[in-house]
Parts: structure tokens; C-alpha cells; sequence
């Protein structure tokens, strides 16, 4: 089978694990698929991951560059802008898994939709005057000729990732969606009696919305403890600020990791001890499933998907009690903190990639079966 992946493989987050974990999932299957993208990839993913793919360039509607440009003005409406035509490949696929929204199938193509947020949600893009005249104007001008934000009906199969964005989905489009958790690999490592009890991560794309700040925060009322803050490093300018402010606060217990490799991740995950995602209403927020998964204790905000994640209210905080909440775990025993671990590490064997990959393949073998028929 001819299998297209339409994503980017440009850094790593949590759309592109759910990416290279159904690249693994396809090579086991005996199936090398295509990386249809119009970004640069990842030099030494293959080799790093383990997974065998080709890379397919491609274009979208504009170019990424006035994508990034466009964004600031646009907002959610960007994909009015910028989306992609499946019409507009010159190849024949026999099925698509599509990680973007703003990909527009033609009527004739197989394919499965994941998604990892709502498209036109009221709440995520339209809120405000300036997306709400956008979507005006795409409801009377251009829907006909990029119908980007249908998915009210069947014909768009998809699937998504948490509880809490299906019911951002049902707001908007009245539709029901199956849920099916992003995957979570088993790690190498396993906690022990051993484990350090000085190093707190927080792993993410350090930007504004993923609120890493919050870790300086901790780092000045608690200086005891070792800070971390690494992920991909995109936004230059808000790296740049997150420093100064370090260095203008005289921290010498934050350290900032820009764009850890695969394995440089595993040890800081080896090494914490608590996990902080200060985000505001995740989607998902896969980095917390696998920093649990090396038996770090999370401490999440309390909204969003994280609430899925993380079932537990004491590893959950409201901007008002951050500081309690992070006292009250640091300052458990050693056999309450071993016994909380444990049971981080248990619950996340619901985001398993046998599960997710159970989940997705289904629609590839369906598809096939169905073109045999």
C-alpha cells in the first residue's frame, strides 16, 4: 500500500510522536510510508527513532514563511490561508493520515483525521471581533473553494486525542468523535528506591502559552531544588527573555536545555523527580504521559486534558496555589513519594502505543479491505 502521512517532522512535540509512532506501527506492517511536508525534517530522526520513511516534498497554499507572518494576524483563521488541496498531488495514494486540520481530502481519498484540537471552536479561534470576521468571510466567500472548517459530517473521518478537546469538537460541529490517546513508549528506564529527589523538569516547547515562567517562580521560593526547563526553542525571543529574567532574578538553580536530543530527553526524564506543565487548558499534553511514565510525579494545571492525565488533585494547581501544592509534594516521605510513582507509572499504560497504533491501523485495514472488495 501506498500510505501518505500529512505532517511535519520539523521538531519534536506532541503531534510529531503520535507521527513517528504510527511511522513505527507502518514499518512493522511492512509498509514504508510517504512524509508529505512542506518543512524541513529532523536531521538523524530515522536512525534516532528507529523508523524508515520518505519524504515528500510539498506545497501548501502559501509558503511557511508568510504562514508565520499571517499567524499574528489571523490567529485561529489561519487556516483559511494556509491549507493544503490532496488534489494537488501529482501521485496516487491508497490512504492518508492526516495531522492537520487545514488539509482538504478530495471525495475520492481514504484517509483518518487525528486531531489534537477543534477546529473554529468558538473558545480556541473565535472568541474575538478580528477571527469571527474571518470566519464570516469564509462562511460567504470561501467555503466553496477551501472548505477547511467542515467537519460537521461523516465524510471527514477523524478521530481525537483527549475527552476534553471531543467535547470542544461537539460544541462546534454537534459531532461525536472516538477518542484515542496520543502513545506513550514504554521507557528503558524505571524508577527506584534511588531516585533523586532535587531535580524538577518542565519539558516542552518553551513558549508563552506552554507559561515555563511559572518555573522561576518555584526556583526563587524554593532554592533548594534544581530547575530545568528544556523543549524545543522556536521562539527565540521568548528563550531570550526567560533568560534575562533568570539572570535579572539571580537564579542559579534554573537551567535552560533548548532542543534536547532523544536521548539527552530520556536522562532528563530519568532524573526528575517532579514533572511542572503550567499550560492552561492542554489538549493533551503528551510530555506529562511520558514524564509519568518514568515515574516522575506530575504537577499539572488543573484544566484541560491534563485532568485526564492526571486524575489526582494533589498533582494538580490553580495559579493560586502553586506554591502549596508544590510544598506538599516535595515534602512527602520517601515511601509516600514511591508509593504515589508507583501509581503514575501504572495509570499510564492507557496511553500505550500498542493501543494507539491499535486504534489507527484499524482504518488503514479497513481501507484496504474494502479496495479488494
Amino acid at each position: 500500500m501506498k500510505v501518505g502521512i500529512i505532517s511535519n517532522l520539523e521538531c519534536y512535540g506532541g503531534v510529531q510522536s503520535c507521527v513517528l509512532a504510527l511511522i513505527r506501527g507502518l514499518n512493522a506492517s511492512g509498509i514504508r510510508p510517504f512524509v508529505l511536508t512542506d518543512r524541513s525534517v529532523m536531521k538523524g530522526i530515522k536512525t534516532e527513532e528507529n523508523v524508515d520513511f520518505i519524504k515528500r516534498e510539498i506545497s501548501y497554499s502559501i509558503s511557511n514563511d508568510a504562514r508565520l507572518i499571517l499567524d499574528s494576524y489571523l490567529k485561529g483563521a489561519i487556516d483559511i490561508a494556509y491549507f493544503f488541496k490532496t488534489s494537488w498531488l501529482d501521485e496516487e495514494y491508497d490512504f492518508f493520515y492526516i495531522f492537520h486540520p487545514n488539509v482538504i481530502v478530495d471525495s475520492q481519498s481514504s484517509h483518518l483525521y487525528y486531531l489534537s484540537m477543534s477546529p473554529r471552536h468558538v473558545g480556541f479561534s473565535g472568541s474575538i471581533i478580528r477571527p469571527r470576521a474571518k470566519f464570516f468571510v469564509y462562511k460567504w466567500l470561501l467555503k466553496r473553494t477551501r472548505p477547511v472548517y467542515e467537519f460537521a459530517t461523516l465524510d471527514r473521518k477523524c478521530v481525537i486525542n483527549s475527552n476534553f478537546t471531543e467535547g470542544m469538537f461537539f460544541e462546534a460541529f454537534e459531532r461525536h468523535l472516538s477518542v484515542v490517546y496520543p502513545p506513550v513508549p514504554a521507557p528503558a528506564y524505571r524508577y527506584s528506591s534511588d531516585w533523586s529527589k532535587t531535580d524538577v523538569l518542565f519539558f516542552s516547547r518553551i513558549t508563552l502559552a506552554k507559561r515555563p515562567e511559572l518555573v522561576l517562580v518555584l526556583a526563587e521560593a524554593f532554592p533548594q531544588y534544581f530547575f530545568r526547563i528544556a523543549g524545543s526553542s522556536s521562539d527565540s525571543g521568548y528563550v531570550a527573555r526567560l533568560r534575562r529574567e533568570i539572570n535579572d532574578r539571580r537564579l542559579t538553580n534554573v537551567a535552560i536545555i533548548p532542543d534536547p536530543s532523544p536521548s539527552e530527553v530520556a536522562g532528563l526524564l530519568k532524573a526528575a523527580s517532579i514533572y511542572l506543565f503550567p499550560a492552561v487548558n492542554e489538549h493533551f499534553g503528551i510530555t506529562t504521559a511520558e514524564a509519568m511514565s518514568y515515574g516522575a510525579i506530575p504537577l499539572v494545571h488543573d484544566s484541560g486534558g491534563q485532568r485526564e492525565i492526571v486524575p489526582w488533585a494533589e498533582c494538580r494547581f490553580t495559579d493560586d496555589d502553586l506554591l502549596e501544592k508544590f510544598n506538599s509534594l516535595s515534602n512527602k516521605t520517601e515511601a509516600q513519594q514511591q508509593y504515589l510513582r508507583q501509581k503514575v507509572v501504572e495509570y499510564t499504560s492507557r496511553f500505550s502505543e500498542e493501543r494507539f497504533l491499535d486504534s489507527l491501523l484499524k482504518y488503514l485495514d479497513l481501507s484496504a479491505e474494502s479496495a479488494t472488495d
